[in-house]
């Protein structure tokens, strides 16, 4: 696998130069992710190189190549795990591709290469109890604790995306008592008005108070990168870490297996438990169909029909709240 040309030293070049404009553009996730997948790569490409000394060229990219290490992949780690691998491989030869064009029929091959299949695992939304722990466990007289507090709090009581709560812009909230909203561009660019529950209110309001000294930021992100400032929004990564740590520390071992999307599921089941009906949650949630809505209702009715086999007690009637989004009282 040894070799040494022009072509092979212009990959390279461009290897590099995709990592040094990551660097310089911050976006360090990205970064991270891409120098872990390919140390994954290299691990096999020194496996089928039998101990022989090879460098970096195009040919290792090969689709041929791409699909046996996908296999190689399967049989030490999850679906899941492998796809996420195969998915920075070809970001990567995507950039690659921008930086010299003579590399795109690569980059072309790579998309070729399937993915494992992935089984779809059920989301069980997380109880009253252990979100209130949750919140609990953020310490409010911290920055980091105010913060993920109010991020937190704000995707559980809206059943907003991740990636929603973080594209959040300031001009994007009004803050009107029971009119109270937030503009949110979902999947596929469409945009929707999400209310602002009552109780989330005083939350967002300690929390812009905190962070955002000047109110008159009107592009600044809500949640924005304490590394680079206003107008580069929060790092995904970073909310999932801290929603790990918390959780850990509020549920222990049971902690270990939450994540960010439960708290979405957790807010639909909330609404539902209480009377909602689904096309209004499937409007709050963005869905594009009844169909999507349903598997959270899916996931309700077993956890009522649990309930009421192992406590024998009557279902609670819905309770009246000014906002539909009140539902869960943190």
């Amino acid at each position: 696998m040894k070799t040494n040309n022009n072509t092979d030293i212009a990959f390279a070049s461009c290897i590099q130069k995709v990592f040094l404009k990551l660097e310089r553009d911050h976006k360090l996730s990205t970064y991270k992710n891409y120098k872990y997948s390919l140390s994954v790569f290299y691990k096999y490409i020194d496996m089928l190189s039998n101990g022989k000394d090879w460098v970096v060229s195009p040919h290792l990219f090969s689709e041929e190549i791409l699909q046996g290490f996908v296999k190689w992949m399967r049989e030490q780690r999850q679906a899941t795990s492998c796809n996420t691998v195969l998915a920075n491989i070809r970001g990567l030869l995507k950039r690659i591709q921008t930086e010299d064009p003579t590399f795109v029929a690569i980059y072309l091959g790579s998309e070729e290469v399937e993915k494992m299949k992935e089984e779809k695992r059920e989301v069980l939304p997380l109880n009253e109890n252990e979100i209130r722990k949750i919140l609990e466990a953020t310490d409010l007289k911290s920055p980091m604790g105010i913060r993920y507090n109010a991020m937190f709090s704000l995707i559980v009581t809206s059943g907003l995306r991740i990636s929603e709560a973080l594209s959040i812009r300031m001009k994007d909230i009004t803050l009107d008592g029971a009119r109270s909203h937030i503009r949110i561009i979902g999947k596929g660019k469409k945009p929707r008005d999400v209310p602002i529950s009552v109780t989330m209110i005083p939350i967002l309001t300690n929390y812009m108070v905190y962070f955002h000294l000047s109110f008159d930021m009107p592009e600044a992100y809500l949640f924005f990168s304490t590394r680079t400032g206003f107008y580069r929004m929060a790092s995904r990564s970073g909310a999932h870490i801290q929603l790990k740590h918390y959780a850990k520390k509020a549920l222990g071992e049971d902690g270990k297996s939450v994540h960010l999307h439960q708290l979405r599921h957790t807010a639909a089941t909330s609404w539902l438990e209480n009377g909602v009906i689904l096309p209004d949650i499937s409007k709050i949630l963005g869905h594009s169909s009844l169909h999507v809505t349903k598997r959270y209702a899916k996931v309700s009715m077993k956890m009522k029909d649990a309930a009421m086999k192992e406590n024998q007690t009557p279902q609670k009637q819905p309770r009246e709240k000014e906002n539909i989004l009140d539902f869960l009282s943190l």
